[in-house]
Parts: structure tokens; sequence; C-alpha cells
């Protein structure tokens, strides 16, 4: 098999337990996303219901308004309907066992809040016919001076009776409402014990129907009571049931909760089972082909190393059937051609040492000539720089960058400049008066662009180091290089 199919076979069952893992880590957690956006749906809508049905309960509570009370039983209604799609797509026996409980403990809540609705009706029904007893108490009360001395005794006794009804019906404390009965109590008796001992008829009259009223009052006030602890039964109730539902809803969340969680540790052992089982056969084969490789390259290794030191006769033992084979094959038959060559190599190496040798003295001849030429060239260079300092006329050659690339003594010495102070400077904006510069200047470069032959005959000021302005007369001339372009001007003056 060629090693190229090897290295592709073993790295591809890598690869198929790298997407292994990758499918099933999308799956498993694609599932457990679907799950708990389902989940935070559900609970979602519940809670935002119930947070509703809670307000209008509390509003039901405190105006008694019907309309509230609709309102809640309309909600109960929907999240029935939410829960019974739910438990309908459930597969899951004890998922569905758990939503049933959460269905169950909500039509308790319901019960409970049609208890507290009804007896908030009696409770009202109550209330209003006690108002109306207390209203013909005072009314009867208008004429209560007739009774004699016991008036004011009675009449204060009935404002407390009134103000401590009020306030049981606001505060609902028990010791209020035992100071209205007792109270009531206290109004029949002395009532009746006017109407025994009156002196008239009118007298006895207004005292049987004070005593009459007062029993009504406290038989009607009796009842309030028992329908408010009714109430208060009913409320509590209610509340065990609202906080039994919570905890049958927060119980299912966290069932679904628990096994979104297995499935998801289930997973993650899934994933580093596969990885363990493809990081053992990645080393698995990457040590199998590691020596599929190394023996034969050390082989190829050892056998260079002794052609090296010079053992032509060395044959590489590589016979497997794929590309290393091959280059083990190769390279039997190129030892056997470097041995084949070597003959013919020594013997030309000895005709190349001959030719080295005469070619060395060649170039020493040539090396010999080159330095004699070269002293030549500095003696006519030096001899040339001599005569030009020795004239007694300026000499300046300006580069094709308007600096100066030369000048003699004469020229620095009119100047009053060394020579070194000189030369670099640009000429036009160091050495000629600002009267003169751009002319110069554009006359200049137009000559070194080729574009204005050189005046013959030119005069100019310049500027020395003490300020003084000097007039010169220039001859120019232009320096050209082996292709005929200007490289920059020498003017004499």
């Amino acid at each position: 098999m060629p090693f190229r199919r090897k290295i592709g076979s073993a790295f591809s069952l890598i690869l198929l337990l790298t997407v292994i893992v990758a499918v099933a880590s999308i799956y498993g957690m694609n599932r457990a996303l679907d799950r708990q956006k389902d989940l935070y749906t559900f609970t979602s809508t519940l809670q935002q219901r119930f947070q509703t049905i809670v307000r209008e309960q509390q509003a039901f509570s405190i105006s008694s308004d019907i309309r509230h009370s609709r309102a809640v039983f309309e909600l109960i209604s929907r999240i029935k309907s939410n829960i019974e799609q739910v438990m309908a797509a459930i597969e899951n026996q004890e998922q569905k066992e758990r939503v049933g409980n959460v269905l169950n403990s909500l039509l308790l809540y319901e019960k409970s809040f049609a208890r507290v609705a009804n007896n908030n009706v009696d409770m009202e029904t109550m209330k209003s016919r006690l108002i109306h007893e207390s209203e013909r108490l005072l009314t009867n009360a208008d004429g209560i001076e007739q009774i004699g001395v016991e008036a004011v005794r009675i009449l204060k006794v009935m404002n407390d009776t009134l103000l401590a009804e009020k306030n049981f019906i606001l505060s609902g404390d028990r010791k209020v409402a035992a100071k209205v009965l007792e109270n009531a109590d206290w109004i029949i008796r002395m009532a009746n014990g006017i109407r025994k001992t009156g002196q008239d008829g009118a007298t006895r009259l207004y005292a049987f129907r004070i005593a009459n009223i007062a029993k009504v009052y406290q038989s009607i006030f009796q009842k309030y009571m028992v329908f408010y602890n009714q109430q208060q039964n009913a409320v509590l109730s209610l509340d065990q049931s609202f906080e039994k539902f919570k905890l049958e809803l927060d119980g299912y969340i966290r069932l679904v909760s628990e096994e979104e969680k297995q499935v998801v540790c289930i997973l993650k052992k899934l994933v580093v089972f596969i990885s363990l089982l493809a990081i053992v056969l990645g080393v698995f084969a990457t040590f199998f082909l590691s020596k599929l490789i190394t023996t034969p390259l050390n082989e190829l290794k050892e056998s260079a190393s002794r052609i090296q030191a010079g053992d032509l006769n060395t044959r590489v033992n590589v016979f497997t059937k794929d590309e290393i084979g091959e280059l083990g094959e190769i390279f039997n038959r190129m030892t056997s051609q470097l041995e084949h060559s070597f003959d013919s190599l020594a013997q030309y190496r000895d005709h190349l040492e001959d030719l080295v040798k005469e070619r060395t003295l060649d170039m020493e001849k040539e090396i010999k000539k080159h330095k004699q030429t070269q002293a030549a060239l500095k003696e006519e260079k030096d001899r040339a720089l001599q005569y030009f300092d020795i004239t007694g006329s300026i000499l300046v050659v300006l580069k094709a960058d308007q600096t100066v690339g030369l000048i003699n003594d004469a020229g620095s010495k009119l100047l009053g400049y060394a020579k070194e102070e000189i030369m670099g400077k640009n000429w036009f904006d160091h050495f000629i008066p600002e009267s003169d510069r751009q002319r110069t200047k554009e006359g200049f470069d137009e000559i070194i662009k080729g574009n204005l032959e050189p005046v013959e005959f030119f005069e100019n000021c310049v500027v020395t180091s003490s300020g003084s302005e000097r007039t010169i007369s220039w001859h120019n001339n232009v320096l050209l290089d082996n292709k005929g372009s200007i490289l920059a001007t020498l003017s004499s003056g």
C-alpha cells in the first residue's frame, strides 16, 4: 500500500471519530437547548399569568368587584389549557405525573378561589344588612330622650358599638368583635329593663324597638363573624393551594432540569470517551506511521554516512512497497552511479588542478597589471588636482542638485571659507546674493536639463564670508557621462 494511503487511512479514522463527537455534541446540545427553551416558555407563561392572577385577586379582595374574579377564572382557564397541551406532548411517564400534579394543584387553587369569591359575596350581603341595622339604631336613637336618665349611657354605648363595628370590618380584630357583641347585649338588657319599668307606654315602646333592633343587629353581626371566619379559612386555603401549585411547578421544573442534566452528562461522557479513543488511535497511528517512516529513514541516514566516509559499495536495505521503498531503490541506483563516476571525477580533478594553477598565474599577472594601472590613474588624478589648485583662476564644479562638488584654492580664498565649509553646500543659497539668486538658479537648472547652452562669458556677484559682494566673470562648460548626459557644470572665473 502506498505510504500516502496509509497516512490517509489513519487520519480518515481520526477525522471520522472527530465528526462523530461533533455530531453527537451538536445533537445533544440542540436537544437540551430545545427542552430548556420549551421549559422556559412554559414556566415564563405560567409566571406571567400567575402574576396577573395575584394582581386580580388582590384587586378583588380590596374592591369585591366581580370583574376581577371573572378575570381570575379566565386566567386559570388559560393556564389549564397550557398545562394540558404540555401534558399531551410529554412521553416520559414521570414527567406526565408531575404535570398532572401541577394541574391538580391548579384545580385546587381554582376551588379555593371560588370559595373565597362566594364567601366574599356572603360577607358583602351581611355587611350591607349590618349597615342597614346600624342605620336603624341611629334612626331610633332620635327618640331615645324619652327613655329617661339612661338615655346618655345607651347613646354612648351605641356610638362605641358602631365605631367598634367599623374597626372590626377594617382590622378583623376578634377583641373588637367581642366588644361589639358585648355592647349589643348590654343595650338589649338596658332596653328590656326600661321596657319593664317604664312609666308610660311611649317610653316602653321606644325601649322595645331598641331592644329588638339591637337583637337583630347582634344576630347579623354574629353571622357576619361566621362568614368572616369562613373567609379567613378560605383565604388561608387559597394561600396553601397557591403554595402547593408553586411547589408542584418547581418540582416539575427540577425534574426536567435534572433529566436534561443527565442527558448532558451522558453526552459529556460520550464526547470524552470518543475523544480519548481518538487520542489513543491518533497516538497509535502516529507511533505506527513514525516507525514506518523512521526505520527506513535511519537506514538511509546510515547508508549516506557510510557513503560520506567514502564507502561507495554501500547499499540500502529498504524493500517496502511504498514511496520510501522507491526512495531506497533510487538511493541505491544513485550510489552505483556515484561509484561509476568517481574514477572519472578523480581524473578530471587532476586535470582541473592543472587548469586552476595555470589560471591562478594568469590572474596574478592581471592583478599586478591592474594595480599598476590604478597607481598610474591615482598619479594622474593627483597631478590634475594639483593643476586645479595651482591655477590662479576660480574653478567651481556644481552638481545637478546645485551643490558644490569641487572648488580650488583660489575659489575658497576668494569666498573666505575653507574648502570643507564649501563642499556639499548649495552654491546659490549660500554664495549668490539674494537679488541674483532666482535668475542664476533658473539658468543653471535649464543648463542641467539640456534646454539651454551654457553662456561662455557670464557675470554675477558672489557673497564672501565677510558679507561683501564680488563680481565674477565666468567661463562655463558642462561635464557629461559616458552616455552623454549632463552630470555637472565646470565654471572658471
